[in-house]
């Protein structure tokens, strides 16, 4: 499914997972599933499958076909060195560690000694990203920010794994904060996961989470889970078509949002990519025509960013009046949305955070990081990463004093209150809130599905914020 998608990194993985784990004829139909998908790769894939991989068999199929021409990460030990040592810190550590407290209460102190590792991009192009994120991990650890290990992955995947293995061979780092970048999820997701050093991922990436790696963060399912839930379950539509960018973003939505409207009862009655770069869409509005006329369309999803989906959108409003409009977080962006706010009055779209909603705990951090950070206003990579930070502060306080013990408080069922609202903590993961957003009248709103007045953000001419939200 994930190469049909063009997750082709991601497959790779699941493959090598499945030929450690089958016997006999699978783990040979497991072997050839990763050499057919190799051959089809040019030198640079290969040296970026190279990365992926954690087992020796598997980056030898890979050097076979570099022709001996192997990229070498500077520095950090080998993925069998980083599980070797697990193994034995496991060993060592784990029988004679105190068992964890029944409740996680956030009273006990935290030693000095106790290290937090975090992975962010401070440097690069990504680097202002990385340094949002890391506002919303300080703000959430408080005084304990002083214990951070904090290491810049510059946006490289292999430069994230070099600072993954210095933070493994530290035995007083007891969790990972990050990455954030997917590219460097698929490298040192991996690697925590088999050393068993516990992780809490900013990356959105889908299927890089197990037993060691937790993400907090908004993925594809979870988007398209909320909107499909909305449209189908609240609104009561049924047939739904899907216009999406040809890019990874728009396919994983696309896909994700297919499964999660059948799940409730729904048919997506077409799908179609365009390119990322288009602005003209006469043959996509004839395709949505043809299914209002044949298939009873009510609803078209455009799992884009503002810039590219406001275009899209605003032909097929005019084309089709009546056709409700869905969107994905990439439309929470008032500046791109102002020119158009009239035609596109009535759309939906889902998002990760909302600045101006009404939730307390929404309000609580809002308040705090604009006292922290000089009156800035947080988005989604501040509210996450501050969950994130949040999660691993209660799992410390809670008494854990190993690896071990990290990953059972982290994992711990329970509820929480984030950024964002409550998260919802269980053996299948991380469950975050989301915010559905409506654009109406020239603002943006929260949809209060409790029934609370939301504050909306108003979008002035030029695509300014009104003066109480500026």
């Amino acid at each position: 499914a994930d190469l049909a998608r063009g997750n082709t990194m991601r497959a790779l993985r699941w493959w090598e997972q499945a030929w450690e784990s089958a016997e006999g004829e699978e783990r040979r139909a497991a072997k050839q599933h990763i050499a057919d998908a190799l051959d089809r790769m040019d030198a640079a894939s290969l040296a970026h499958a190279r990365e992926v991989f954690t087992t020796p068999e598997m980056q030898a199929l890979v050097d076979s076909r570099l022709g001996g021409n192997v990229p070498r990460a500077s520095g950090g030990p080998s993925a069998s060195a980083v599980g070797a040592r697990a193994a034995a810190a496991a060993a060592a550590t784990s029988p004679s560690a105190p068992p964890l407290p029944g409740s996680l209460r956030p009273d006990q102190p935290v030693p000095a000694s106790a290290r937090i590792g975090v992975l962010l991009p401070l440097s690069g192009e990504y680097a202002p990203y990385g340094q949002r994120s890391l506002n919303g991990i300080k703000l959430a650890l408080g005084p304990l920010a002083a214990q951070l290990d904090v290491r810049d992955t510059k946006g490289d995947p292999s430069t994230a794994r070099a600072g993954l293995d210095a933070l493994f061979a530290d035995s007083n780092v007891l969790a990972v904060i990050g990455p954030l970048r997917s590219k460097e999820a698929e490298i040192v997701a991996p690697r925590a996961e088999r050393g068993g050093l516990p992780m809490v991922l900013l990356a959105q990436q889908e299927g890089v989470t197990g037993e060691w790696v937790m993400q907090p963060a908004m993925t594809s399912a979870r988007q398209a889970g909320e909107l499909a839930e909305y449209a189908v379950a609240m609104k009561g539509l049924k047939r739904f078509g899907v216009l999406y960018p040809g890019d990874q973003y728009g396919s994983a939505l696309s896909a994700a949002f297919k499964e999660q409207v059948e799940q409730r009862g729904g048919q997506v009655v077409g799908a179609i990519s365009y390119d990322p770069h288009q602005r003209e869409f006469s043959v996509e509005l004839l395709s949505v025509g043809k299914w209002v006329k044949d298939d009873g369309l009510q609803a078209v999803f455009i799992p884009d960013f503002a810039t590219n989906a406001v275009p899209l959108a605003t032909q097929l409003r005019r084309a089709q009046p009546e056709v409700v409009l869905l969107g994905s977080n990439g439309w929470n962006d008032p500046g791109a949305l102002a020119p158009a706010a009239s035609d596109l009055d009535g759309a939906v779209f889902v998002d990760g955070f909302f600045a101006s909603s009404t939730r307390p705990a929404t309000q609580q951090f809002v308040a705090a990081y604009r006292g922290a950070y000089a009156n800035a206003t947080p988005e989604i990579l501040e509210a996450q990463a501050y969950d994130a930070g949040l999660l691993v502060l209660r799992a410390l306080q809670s008494g854990a004093r190993s690896r071990l013990q990290m990953t059972q408080a982290l994992r711990a069922p329970r509820t929480l209150e984030g950024a964002g609202g409550t998260l919802g903590i269980s053996a299948q993961g991380i469950q975050r809130q989301l915010f559905l957003l409506r654009l109406s009248n020239g603002s943006i709103s929260e949809i209060a599905l409790t029934g609370a007045a939301p504050k909306p953000i108003v979008i002035a001419p030029g695509g300014s914020l009104s003066s109480a939200d500026q």
